[in-house]
């Protein structure tokens, strides 16, 4: 695939961008990285890949019914540590942001097009509480940064 398909890119583009994660984080260890939320969790840190949305506007349709798909991917970026204190909170919000660049380094420096799935694809917004709130003192330190990915594929109708 070119970046350019008959029909939504959408799955493909959410494996690719799920098996990019994987290469970035080889060397990681106590992380999960899954499709979708895993509970509870085998490591102290993790990578999910969640919603994905295809976006396509229907005004650029040309004679080749050539239409542009944004594809949206949301991703939940984490770490946590049973133990409770100031130090420890520290380390897992370094953790989790450290992993956060790793992987949007990883895809825009060696594979802005997910193997060739898409056109392209960036690092999108991303936001965190940053924090443990006191409601769930008792579960330890974590952080959890919600992030996106956007990507941009072509549905072409080939004949």
């Amino acid at each position: 695939m070119s970046g350019i398909s008959s029909a939504t890119a959408q799955a493909e583009t959410t494996l690719a961008l799920l098996a990019a994660f994987k290469t970035a984080l080889a060397d990681e260890t106590d992380l999960d990285i899954t499709l979708g939320f895993v509970y509870p969790p085998v490591g102290h840190a993790w990578v999910s890949v969640g919603d994905t949305v295809s976006d396509i506007d229907p005004k650029n349709i040309g004679p080749a019914r050539q239409l542009s798909e944004t594809l949206t991917i949301s991703v939940s970026v984490g770490a946590w540590n049973p133990e409770r204190d100031e130090e420890k909170r520290e380390a897992v919000f370094r953790r989790a942001f450290g992993i956060l660049a790793t992987i949007q380094t990883h895809i825009r420096v060696n594979d802005i097009t997910l193997g060739g799935t898409v056109l392209w694809c960036v690092p999108g917004h991303s936001s965190s509480t940053g924090a443990t709130p006191e409601d769930r003192a008792q579960f330890g330190e974590f952080t959890e940064i919600a992030a996106t990915f956007v990507a941009q594929h072509r549905i072409r109708t080939f004949q």
